[in-house]
Parts: structure tokens; C-alpha cells; sequence
């Protein structure tokens, strides 16, 4: 199936959605902070990126301009428990990439969607 990078700070979200996409059978790995995130992203291919908008050490935003200086475009899972309203503004207005919003707290189904929509 697909390789997925998961950057997320709170590790027991990270670990629960590994879980569940590896059971669905991708092959998954988890970053924790920005660092460590763009350095995993760039050293292996993924086809779908998880990140949280609000990490401690920066912003989903930044991730996706980082790679975007590298790649034209990519695939993206925003992970959020602030104002979707205002990232999907902020995406739309600036990146031109396929993207989707994920509210915390969510259900493995809508995850599973979400991921499921932007592979395909």
C-alpha cells in the first residue's frame, strides 16, 4: 500500500493512527517535531503526509512551504484542534497541493476516509 510520514507532537495520537494505518496496511512512520519531520520527509518518499497545524517547534505551514521548496507539490493531511476555517484559507490562498482537514478529537473511520480520498 502507500508509505505515510505522521508529524505529530502528542505522541498518543501518533501512535493510534500508526496503528490504524498499519492494520489497514500502509507502511507508516512518526516524526515528533518539525525537525525530524522535514529531515524523515526528504531522506524517503511518501505518498501522503500527517501533520499536526500546531506543533511546539513550529507550524504545519512551515512544513508544507519546506517541502514545497524542494517538490512541486505534495499530499497532505492537516491535523488540527483550532479553526479549520482558517488553514483551509491559508492553504487555498497560498499552496498549491492536494490537502484535506482532520478536526481533533476524530473517529478512525473519518481518518481512514481522509486518507483513503487523498491517496486515490
Amino acid at each position: 500500500m502507500s508509505k505515510i510520514l505522521i508529524i505529530e507532537d502528542e505522541e498518543c495520537i501518533c501512535g493510534f493512527v500508526d496503528d490504524m494505518l498499519s492494520l489497514s496496511g500502509h507502511t507508516v512512520d512518526c516524526a515528533h517535531t518539525v525537525d525530524a519531520g522535514l529531515s524523515a520527509y526528504f531522506a524517503n518518499h511518501y505518498d501522503l503526509l500527517i501533520t499536526d497545524w500546531n506543533l511546539p517547534d513550529g507550524s504545519g505551514e512551515h512544513i508544507i512551504q519546506s517541502i514545497l521548496m524542494q517538490q512541486s507539490t505534495c499530499k497532505v493531511l492537516i491535523s488540527t484542534g483550532g479553526d479549520a476555517t482558517a488553514i483551509v484559507e491559508v492553504v487555498e490562498d497560498s499552496y498549491n497541493i492536494k490537502y484535506d482537514v482532520l478536526l481533533k478529537p476524530f473517529k478512525l473511520a473519518e481518518l481512514l476516509d481522509k486518507v483513503n480520498k487523498l491517496l486515490n
